[in-house]
């Protein structure tokens, strides 16, 4: 019995030994081996698991792995420790494969211990090697850790993460084996050490390896500017030679090569040092390649005078690929003060360099490479910049007179627009026949505005509006004319006139029969008026509804420009953002009809929008919700619509229209129903002229036409008229030029809107 006893403790004995090696296929802790947490307890929701993560293998299909936690009142330390083993020689050394998960440093360390008395007593574990975050790599790699000193003795070996919201540790098969030496420090073989003719572009970088030390498994590369700092990881490489692109001439380049193995890294190896050539005076390289890629810019307009844009978003440091042509002359800008190089072999040579804008009259047909860079040094900046280039040769032809005729200021309400008038005169051109009755050829006009409230050369203007030729101006000078107004805010403007002759330089009319000057020949002066509050402003104002069939039955075009909201009145229920400071809502009242049933909704016309919709019952003074809607289908379709049933007939409903956050503008809004559907209008019945139209407006139906109503764009009501006839005629000459809806009422309730220009 007593032998049976010890055989059995020699068992036990001799399974508590470590087997290496140890590649956690089963499960971890595996046997024999023990994870708990350090003496504080904190860290309790991670521990050492499995993963079988491939980047966290390193052999097989599992590894072991500890997570990073986030804790409160000290370091969460995690610990794996192996069964006791004894170290024996040759075997001497630790060997594992590691690795962590994030870029950024987050503070975590990592340690290995040894305990010769306890697996658990973490009071009796001896730190043997410790490292940081900047020391870990980020793919599975081989770790050699020395325990020589335990040589003949029986360990514990302990992996311990300690962190706060750190990084990962991925471990893999651990063994001990025969102890490796560090390995020695390279040779370098190019670029030679002190060059000081260094071509720039892509440069072979090449070392030799040490014949002394330890063989080496990889080489990391550092670089500096400074020869006290060579301390900047270009790379690990396991060859000897590498590619490097250097973009910068003169530049003086620091670097050291250190050679690394399981043991770790070579110590104190050599800094060698090159300078790159100087600057040729132009720039080939191009870091960024070209930009944009695909197929070569080919120019829109080659007058001279017109920018053709290559990009927006180009960075000193790229090429665009050009079309030119022989015997052009080409303008090309990069950014403010870029340097600009031009290649017609694809970068070999450069046929004209400078600073931008570079004039270049071409001596080659066919794709031309357009470098940028931020200097004469062929420096690179990753900031947009526009790329372009002006080709032809501007005429010098110009007038011999150019003004702004008339008028020398104006006022306009928001949304209404003014005619602006100027004239040109070219000797032999504008006043001989048949041009004194006709239109000059070889002349383009243009009236200008400028920013809001900036009295500026016009020159820097960007606003320009084709004008047109008067013929109804008959002199020495051709007159032109353009509407201006449109879209702009209310506030002070300025506007004059432009000219080109034969597609030479602008020329710019000023009062007082001149060219503009700034002193003499002024600029116009315009005045933006904010638009009356639209009449159903308030809710005891609301603009009656007539209920069609269909939307476009008796749709209403209503604006709500200049509109304010009552503070008496509810906030919306929907669509309220910004209502309080800035609403801007407008009312109308529709009678329901008699299938209870009604649709309500508004449509875009190019004015407002977004538009928010609420109907109530009750009155002004009591109103009661009935439904709001913000959106039909916000993006598609940011109008409203509320479709309403269960109502009472011959009910009133109030609706409450408002741009969301203060949006304003016009827009359409109609009330239908199907069980409205009647007769039709018709259309091939009814005949309307002229249009435009300067005085009378001419109107004929197939029947009686009982009323005609003139509204503008902002849903006022400027002109009406009792008809109750098939034909009428409108005199609309009061009305101030721009464009108007009429909309025309038959004897049979049947309605008609068509929109008109008023000259």
């Amino acid at each position: 019995m007593k032998k049976i006893t010890l055989l059995f403790l020699l068992f036990l004995s001799f399974s508590a030994f470590a087997q290496f090696p140890e590649s956690f296929e089963t499960t971890v802790p595996p046997t024999g081996w023990t994870a708990f947490r350090g003496t504080n307890g904190i860290g309790t929701a991670q521990d050492w698991t499995v993963t079988t993560v491939a980047d966290d293998v390193s052999e097989g299909a599992q590894a072991a792995f500890v997570r990073w936690e986030n804790v409160d009142g000290g370091l969460a330390e995690d610990w794996l420790v192996s069964p006791l083993h004894t170290v024996t020689a040759p075997n001497t050394s630790l060997s594992f494969f590691q690795r962590q998960t994030f870029a950024i440093d987050y503070g975590s360390e990592y340690t290995i211990r040894v305990s010769t008395t306890s697996q658990t007593d973490i009071s009796s574990f001896t730190i043997v090697n410790t490292q940081t975050e900047a020391d870990l790599p980020f793919t599975m790699s081989e770790k050699l850790v020395d325990l020589s000193a335990y040589e003949g003795q029986s360990i514990y070996i302990a992996f311990v993460m300690t962190n706060d919201d750190g990084d990962n540790w991925a471990v893999d098969n651990v063994n001990m084996v025969p102890s490796v030496d560090l390995p020695n420090c390279a040779t370098v073989i190019a670029p030679a050490d002190n060059a000081i003719d260094v071509p720039i572009g892509i440069v072979p970088f090449s070392w030799e390896a040490p014949t002394t030390g330890g063989v080496p498994t990889a080489y990391d590369f550092f670089y500096g500017v400074t020869p006290e700092a060579v301390d900047i990881l270009v790379g690990t490489f396991t060859d000897t030679t590498v590619d490097i692109t250097l973009n910068d001439y003169g530049f003086t380049f620091y670097w050291k090569i250190v050679p690394k193995n399981a043991a770790g890294s070579a110590v104190d190896c050599p800094v060698w040092t090159f300078t790159t050539l100087d600057s040729p005076g132009f720039c080939l390289n191009a870091p960024g390649g070209q930009y944009p890629g695909g197929e070569p810019f080919t120019a829109t307009d080659c007058d001279g005078v017109t920018s053709n844009v290559i990009t927006l978003l180009g960075y000193a440091g790229e090429y665009s690929l050009v079309n030119v042509t022989e015997g052009e002359t080409y303008i090309f800008t990069s950014g403010t003060s870029d340097f600009i190089t031009i290649s017609t072999d694809d970068g070999v040579t450069a046929a004209t360099f400078g600073d931008s804008p570079l004039t270049w009259v071409s001596n080659h047909t066919g794709v031309i490479r357009f470098y940028s860079h931020l200097n004469d040094q062929c420096e690179t900046e990753e900031v947009d910049r526009e790329r372009s280039f002006i080709c032809g040769v501007l005429t010098s032809d110009v007038p011999e007179f150019a003004n702004l005729q008339f008028p020398f200021d104006a006022t306009i309400e928001q949304g209404e627009t003014v005619t602006v008038y100027g004239q040109i005169y070219v000797a032999g051109l504008t006043d001989v026949e048949p041009n004194i009755v006709g239109q000059a050829p070889g002349i383009q006009a243009w009236v200008g505005v400028s920013p809001i409230g900036e009295n500026t050369n016009p020159n820097t203007w960007t606003t320009w509006i084709p004008a047109t030729w008067n013929d109804g101006h008959v002199s020495n000078n051709d007159e032109y004319q353009a509407n201006i107004g449109t879209g702009l805010v209310p506030g002070t403007y300025y506007y004059a006139t432009r000219y080109r002759l034969n597609d030479g330089p602008y020329v710019y009319g000023g009062t007082n029969n001149g060219f503009w000057d700034g002193t003499t020949y002024l600029s116009g002066v315009l005045t933006v008026t904010p638009p009356p509050a639209p009449g159903n402003d308030e809710c005891a104002n609301a603009t009656p509804l007539t209920p069609g069939a269909v939307f476009e039955d008796n749709s209403l075009t209503s604006s709500n420009a200049a509109a304010t909201a009552n503070v008496d009145n509810p906030v919306p229920t929907c669509g309220a953002f910004n209502f309080a400071t800035n609403g801007k809502d407008v009312w109308f009242s529709v009678v329901v009809p008699e299938s209870g049933t009604l649709t309500i909704e508004t449509q875009g016309n190019g004015g407002l929008s977004d538009s928010v919709l609420e109907v109530y019952s009750g009155s002004c003074e009591a109103l009661v919700l009935v439904d709001c809607n913000d959106d039909v289908d916000f993006p598609a379709n940011p109008y409203s619509r509320l479709e309403l049933d269960g109502l009472t007939a011959g009910q009133t409903l109030l609706v409450r229209v408002w741009g969301y956050n203060g949006a304003e503008g016009s827009f359409v809004v109609s009330a239908f129903d199907a069980s409205l559907s009647t007769g039709s209008f018709d259309n091939a019945g009814f005949k309307y002229y002229p249009n435009p139209v300067k005085d009378v407006l001419n109107l004929s139906y197939i029947s009686s036409i009982s009323n005609v109503s003139v509204i503008n764009l902002l849903g006022q009501q400027v002109f009406a008229k009792n008809v109750n006839a098939n034909e009428s005629q409108l005199d609309l000459s009061s009305l101030t030029a721009g464009t108007y809806l009429v909309k025309v009422t038959t004897e049979d309730n049947l309605e008609k809107t068509i929109k008109i220009v008023k000259q």
